[in-house]
């Protein structure tokens, strides 16, 4: 269960805080919903307390998990897809996983791509949520300002090894 003030990552959305817990009627029954708050966009949204962990809700890493996104970063990409539609989904259901591992992976494997071929319109879109999810939730870990952290993540990504794409 997650208390109000505690800062969450939420699949899609990104890093936020549960701003307070709430009952409302519904068919009859009360339910309690977690009212989460956003902060990189305003998106105030409610989940079902019971619902929470199934849909993903998550608390944001702490420092040594952190570190294991940053040793992620710098792992060669996996080899990819050269189908842009199969690529496109893996690293969409990647990215819905909420997990940092996952969204690590999208980051370097998107980000060694761009630098060899260049991406499509929709993969830089899943690219920059990928970065901006993972730089939020550092942010509300407390490891450091947005600067440090882009920094520090372009600097895993700069000394990763790059994968070549296989055919498909």
């Amino acid at each position: 269960m997650f208390c109000v003030g505690d800062n969450i990552a939420y699949p899609m959305h990104g890093a936020g805080r549960v701003e307070s817990i709430e009952e409302r009627g519904e068919e009859g029954a009360k339910i309690r919903y977690y009212c989460l708050y956003f902060f990189d966009d305003g998106l105030k949204i409610m989940v079902p307390v019971d619902k929470g962990e199934e849909v993903g809700m998550r608390k944001v890493i702490d420092q040594n998990e952190a570190e294991d996104v940053f040793d992620e970063l710098m792992r060669p990409p996996a080899t990819e897809d050269n189908n842009w539609n199969r690529r496109y989904r893996a690293n969409l259901d990647k990215l819905r996983t909420g997990t940092p591992r996952a969204i690590a992976q999208v980051l370097a494997a998107l980000t060694a791509r761009n630098r060899i071929r260049g991406l499509s319109a929709s993969e830089k879109k899943i690219l920059q949520n990928a970065r901006r999810f993972l730089v939020g939730e550092m942010l509300l870990s407390g490891l450091g300002d947005e600067d440090t952290l882009n920094a520090r993540i372009d600097g895993c990504l700069s000394a990763a090894p790059t994968a070549e794409a296989k055919t498909g």
